[in-house]
């Protein structure tokens, strides 16, 4: 499993809720994660979305069907949450934080190769 992390700050998640690019320069890929030639082929995140209210994180993927994904983040109350897993098919995922003191900016997805 491959892990990106975006960690967004009041500017950065800004951008989000207005539908900006969401991969700021604080967005480094982790260690282990996939080429970049990889990542385009996959195009992941193909969009993101934070809710206004900043409880909720959604992550798109596409492009490459052999792959499967899903949104993650840390919530205010220190757990990490995470999405449905879905299919990298131009769907989302969402990571949800309501009830456990909001999202934190460390947000990101993770993705594998299931085919």
């Amino acid at each position: 499993m491959r892990t990106r992390r975006m960690l967004v700050g009041a500017a950065g998640a800004a951008a989000v809720i207005l539908g900006a690019a969401v991969l700021p320069a604080t967005a480094a890929p982790l260690p282990g994660t996939a080429s970049t030639r990889e990542a385009a082929a996959l195009d992941c995140p193909a969009d993101a979305w934070l809710d206004p209210e900043g409880n909720t994180f959604g992550v798109k993927c596409s492009g490459n069907g052999n792959y499967k994904f899903r949104a993650t983040a840390v919530c205010r109350n220190g757990e990490t949450v995470y999405g449905t897993t879905r299919w990298a098919t131009n769907v989302w995922s969402y990571a949800y934080c309501a009830g456990k003191g909001g999202l934190t900016g460390d947000l990101g997805y993770e993705y594998w190769r299931a085919r």
